[in-house]
């Protein structure tokens, strides 16, 4: 869980407008805030994390169509849980990785 300090400090350093002038006072925005909550999934390989993240995609609605023409169906494999992907980082391609090194 993201504490309270590394939240606001999250909102003031977000691109663009960071702060929004309301009734002559400044106000962080927190719309960019978005992994508060996180979890974890470790692989021994990425082979092992690419089937992850395929039936992961075809468990989404939006993604669905896509997966089976991959040979990806996530209630043929017995997940009946709909999810929807909100964003996507890729840090493992040349030159993804964060200012801070990270590959998260």
């Amino acid at each position: 869980l993201k504490g309270m300090g590394r939240c606001v400090e999250k909102a003031g350093l977000t691109s663009g407008n960071a702060k929004a002038l309301v009734s002559g006072r400044y106000h962080l925005r927190y719309d960019g805030v978005c992994d508060i909550v996180r979890g974890a999934v470790e692989f021994e390989n990425m082979s092992q994390m690419f089937l992850f993240l395929e039936l992961l995609a075809a468990c989404d609605p939006a993604f669905v169509e896509g997966a089976k023409r991959r040979g990806w169906d996530a209630g043929a494999a017995g997940l009946k849980q709909q999810i929807k992907i909100l964003r996507i980082k890729n840090r493992f391609g040349e030159g993804q990785a964060s200012s801070g090194g990270w590959a998260d």
